[in-house]
Parts: structure tokens; C-alpha cells; sequence
């Protein structure tokens, strides 16, 4: 049953490139752009790219709430 709100997670996850996911997933571990910059061999305003276009596509806000996407599209892959 839908209430006719977007559905989010995780089909809308599903829609991210390869190279989003890792950044979310950055993200959703709490390291910085610099960080994650580090960890995938791109430069500090790439990832600042990459996580203005997630949370633009996920129709957020912020860099928290796409941490809580990330963990909760985790949450429900291993459950369902």
C-alpha cells in the first residue's frame, strides 16, 4: 500500500552510479569530502560534485540525511 509519497529507498539508491554509492557510502561513515577524496583517488571538489548530485537526485537536503538513506536502504536490503 502506497500513501503516495516517493519511494526513496532503496530503489531510488539503485539509480546512483557506482562511483555515488562509494561517495554515499563515505558519507554515510562520517569522513569527510577530503577523506573520501582520498579513499577513491578523487580531488576534495569532485566528491563535493558527487554529494551535491546525490542529494539533489535523493530529493534531500543535506549530507546527514543522505547518511540516514544509506543506513536505512542498508537496513532494508537485509531484512526484506
Amino acid at each position: 500500500m502506497s500513501s503516495g509519497a516517493r519511494d526513496v529507498t532503496p530503489d531510488r539508491l539503485a539509480g546512483l552510479s557506482d562511483r555515488e554509492h562509494e561517495v554515499a557510502e563515505g558519507v554515510a561513515r562520517d569522513l569527510s569530502n577530503t577523506r573520501i577524496a582520498q579513499d577513491l583517488y578523487l580531488s576534495a571538489p569532485a566528491v563535493k560534485t558527487h554529494v551535491g548530485r546525490i542529494v539533489t537526485e535523493l530529493g534531500i537536503d543535506n549530507r546527514v540525511r543522505l547518511a540516514i538513506r544509506v543506513l536505512e536502504s542498508r537496513q532494508e536490503t537485509t531484512s526484506g
